[in-house]
C-alpha cells in the first residue's frame, strides 16, 4: 500500500503527453545546467504538467501531473521531505 503522502503521476506516456498539448518548452533547474542528469518540466493544456529525464530528452517517458500534485511536490521539496540524506 502506498504511503499517504506519496505522489503518483496522473498519467504516463512513452513519448510525451499526447493527451494534452504542450504549452511551454521543457525546462530544468538552473542548478542542473552543467549536468544533463536532471528532471525537466513543461506545462501542458488541461491544467497538467509533464516531467521527463533530461538525459533521454525526446525519448524519455513523460509523467503527467495535475496542478495540485505539482504544488504538493514543490512544497515537499522546499520542506526537505524528499532529501536523500
Amino acid at each position: 500500500m502506498a504511503a499517504a503522502n506519496a505522489l503518483s503521476p496522473s498519467a504516463f506516456s512513452n513519448r510525451g503527453s499526447r493527451a494534452a498539448k504542450q504549452l511551454t518548452p521543457w525546462k530544468k533547474s538552473r542548478a542542473c545546467q552543467a549536468s544533463n542528469g536532471c528532471v525537466e518540466m513543461a506545462s501542458f493544456a488541461l491544467g497538467t504538467a509533464g516531467a521527463r529525464d533530461s538525459v533521454l530528452g525526446q525519448e524519455s517517458p513523460v509523467l503527467t501531473f495535475t496542478q495540485p500534485e505539482v504544488r504538493a511536490l514543490f512544497r515537499r521539496i522546499k520542506a526537505g521531505d524528499l532529501d536523500l540524506h
